[in-house]
């Protein structure tokens, strides 16, 4: 719940910073018994990885600055008689100025393969694309966190480059030839295969929404 004090809007997070009695912080306050404040123990952080609606003040602190990250859906690899290349992870963004009113519902949506995830209307990351990429296991750092490209698979004069990481996780290994590729994890991209007029190229891994306070 919102609590104004001296006309200022109190943080759920922290509002058990601004109240006590008899030198005992309070848990709740009520006016005209009914509550008008509770003190939020509803942890420090929340993972959002398939699509939901979150309520401020249930789900996360209302009145409270926010740290988001996010990641849209990585891209799926291709594949080729020749080289198959890997799929692009989803865009990253990040905030860490959002604040939302007690009880506004936000819809949350989580990207599929090449699909946008947003947190309603306050911050979205685009999904990646197929194919183009040269991944051969290079590091790459977000504020997801630190993944590897997928690792290219040769065979013979064809080769199958693995797909980009988003730094949530893993891009997806290439494959050529007779070994398959791999999928890629969160919001990264799928393998791609070489040696193949037809083939299973790596999906794109979905997006994820991290969510701390």
């Amino acid at each position: 719940m919102g609590l104004v004090f001296n006309g200022t809007v109190i943080p759920d997070k922290s509002a058990s910073n601004y109240f006590s009695f008899n030198g005992t912080a309070v848990s709740s306050l009520y006016f005209n018994g009914t509550k008008v404040w509770s003190k939020w123990t509803g942890g420090s952080s929340k993972i959002v990885t398939a699509t939901t609606t979150l309520v401020a003040g249930v789900d996360f602190p209302a009145y409270t600055l926010l740290s988001i990250c996010l990641v849209g859906g990585g891209g799926s690899g291709t594949y080729s008689s020749v080289n198959g290349y890997g799929g692009y992870a989803g865009s990253v963004a990040s905030s860490a100025t959002i604040s939302v009113p007690s009880g506004t519902s936000v819809s949350c949506t989580i990207g599929g393969q090449s699909g946008t995830t947003s947190f309603g209307s306050y911050l979205s990351a685009a999904g990646g694309a197929t194919g183009g990429v040269g991944g051969n296991g290079g590091a790459r750092t977000t504020c997801g966190g630190t993944g590897n490209d997928g690792t290219q698979v040769v065979y013979g004069n064809t080769v199958g480059y693995g797909g980009m990481s988003s730094g949530f996780s893993n891009g997806g290994v290439g494959g050529s030839g007779y070994y398959s590729a791999g999928t890629g994890g969160v919001g990264s991209g799928g393998g791609g295969v070489g040696y193949r007029t037809t083939g299973n190229p790596g999906s794109g891994g979905r997006g994820q929404i991290n969510i701390s306070w």
